[in-house]
């Protein structure tokens, strides 16, 4: 079960990952999961940021496999999400490095897409909603401010508009102060892996 910020467990929250037959795997918190483990979203979402960023990296001297390209839409979305926080959290310089990261990796994405590199199955498999929504448009640029707007809307939705569990608040209750925005935004920067983004 996922831990909130505020000490409460969401148990919405899990995933099943595969069968397993030993006793650890048969409790979480000491509830039966028919014996397979469970791992929470953000482990999930953590773990296919880490997986894309790690396919990412290197450059665009490196072979990547269908798979792969379509995940440089995933790492798009993520360094833009995660540019905000920076920004939110006044940190510029990172703000600036995440855009530009944002910017290489959806240009190489677009490109990939425009020569049927990536299929479509592919697509619907690693490519953020976020993403396929905004794909079209008179060039690779404005495909890639519609999902920059996209992305920035989300996550500054996630820390004015949604409490730690993602859970929509009352408008009286969105948190506009300054201050309490940049240690929200702090928070998910470094639950998003923000830093791991290149």
């Amino acid at each position: 079960m996922l831990m909130t910020e505020v000490g409460e467990t969401d148990e919405s929250d899990q995933r099943d990952v595969g069968s397993d037959s030993s006793a650890a795997a048969s409790e979480v918190n000491g509830a039966p999961t028919g014996g397979r483990p469970m791992i929470s979203q953000r482990t999930a979402l953590s773990c296919a940021i880490f997986v894309a960023i790690a396919a990412y990296v290197g450059g665009a001297e490196v072979a990547y496999s269908d798979s792969q390209k379509a995940q440089l839409g995933l790492v798009m979305w993520a360094a833009f999400q995660c540019s905000t926080y920076a920004e939110l959290s006044k940190n510029q310089d990172e703000k600036v490095r995440l855009s530009q990261v944002g910017h290489r990796a959806g240009t190489e994405f677009i490109e990939a897409i425009e020569k049927n590199e990536i299929s479509e199955d592919e697509i619907r498999s690693n490519v953020p909603m976020g993403v396929t929504l905004r794909f079209g448009g008179p060039s690779a640029d404005f495909i890639i401010g519609r999902v920059f707007e996209g992305a920035v809307n989300a996550a500054l939705d996630s820390v004015i508009k949604e409490d730690s569990a993602g859970m929509p608040l009352k408008i009286e209750d969105w948190i506009m102060d300054d201050e309490r925005q940049a240690i929200k935004a702090q928070t998910k920067y470094r639950n998003s892996n923000c830093e791991l983004i290149r």
